[in-house]
């Protein structure tokens, strides 16, 4: 689910699934998603390459996927157990492969 603030999506998730306060929340967070300076800013930020925007889903005006959406996309969460280990980077200065500094051999 996308959030407004994570603050906002914290409290939605307290609520127990089964719970009828929790169908309540969930469309609050909707319509806030829904604001126009939520969608603004959404776009402002894609625009700038700081996101990346959903086309189609809830947030479409026409409910019937021919509008856009303009709602953010939900960043990707790494799970650290599944993380590749990073391999150690090779010392190269000082070295003959440090090739910062080239000099010709040959004098033209």
């Amino acid at each position: 689910m996308h959030q407004v603030t994570p603050a906002l999506q914290a409290a939605v998730q307290s609520v127990p699934a089964g719970h009828p306060l929790r169908k309540a929340c969930k469309f609050i967070e909707e319509e806030l998603q829904l604001t126009s300076w939520n969608l603004t800013q959404n776009f402002i930020n894609a625009m700038q390459g700081k996101g990346l925007l959903q086309i189609t889903g809830f947030g479409d005006p026409s409910g019937r996927g021919e509008a856009y959406s303009y709602l953010r996309l939900a960043q990707k969460v790494a799970n650290p157990k599944v993380e590749k280990e990073k391999e150690p980077k090779a010392i190269v200065t000082g070295t003959d492969a440090d090739l910062r500094k080239v000099r010709h051999i040959y004098a033209y």
